[in-house]
């Protein structure tokens, strides 16, 4: 019951730091893109103004447009992902700044970092907050509607992967990992599919191995259909090695 629970209920979205994932861009209004760049580009820790700048458009020895990275988090941040963390992006271009954030606590961070760096030269003037789960919520209902994962065909008529093309690494990692967790459960659920038999019952007796092996071939089509990096995306041949069934 826990394993089928935990497949059907979205999880809890973390970064690295453990704050809620909650996706904020935060607006200000500009003096100067030049100046904005070199107040702030010490928070790419790591990085020298000169490689950043490989990256921007400069014109007279000016910064006119700009994109990088806030690097950085705590110790124990850093020994999980194995160096600096990544808290964010800046985006400087005319007249404008955006900083993308994925946890509130890191918006309000960075908030008071371009206070003191830019004083009156940063106008802040608004944060919009993108709610991640609801993304998670719209996937996991399509999984529950169309009968999870184990159903196969039918769950992509619902639900395409990637979420988004800007899935950040830390939620692609949790999406993995339940992908994993899923398909090590599987071997024991009933499936209406094998007649409400688990996949390692039916793979005991012959009239179960006829239906298991028409699921498992379903899966291979439906894998055909799938999007690139889809982590709930079956290993039929692992499924068929756990099952005894690839002789």
């Amino acid at each position: 019951l826990d394993s089928l629970r935990s497949m059907f209920t979205p999880p809890t979205i973390l970064n690295a730091e453990g704050h809620r994932m909650v996706p904020h861009k935060l607006y200000y209004d500009i003096a100067s893109a030049d100046e904005a760049f070199h107040a702030l580009s010490g928070l790419a820790e790591g990085e020298t103004e000169a490689d950043l700048l490989t990256g921007g458009e400069v014109e007279q020895g000016k910064v006119k447009k700009i994109r990088f990275p806030w690097l950085g988090g705590t110790d124990e941040a850093r020994k999980r992902v194995g160096g600096p963390v990544l808290l964010g992006t800046m985006d400087i271009k005319a007249g404008k700044l955006v900083v993308e954030v994925n946890s509130a606590e890191r918006a309000a961070v960075i908030k008071g970092i371009i206070d003191e760096r830019l004083g009156d030269k940063a106008v802040y003037r608004t944060t919009i907050v993108e709610p991640i789960e609801s993304q998670i919520n719209e996937m996991w209902q399509a999984r529950t509607d169309a009968g999870g994962a184990a159903a196969g065909p039918g769950v992509r008529d619902k639900f395409e992967w990637p979420i988004s093309p800007n899935v950040p690494p830390e939620l692609q990692a949790i999406l993995e990992e339940r992908g994993r967790e899923h398909w090590k459960s599987w071997f024991d659920i009933p499936l209406p599919a094998l007649d409400n038999k688990s996949p390692r019952e039916a793979a005991s007796d012959e009239e179960g191995l006829e239906l298991l092996e028409s699921l498992l071939r379903s899966f291979e089509n439906n894998n055909e259909k799938r999007s690139a990096g889809d982590p709930f995306a079956p290993n039929v041949a692992e499924l068929r090695r756990q099952l005894g069934m690839d002789s």
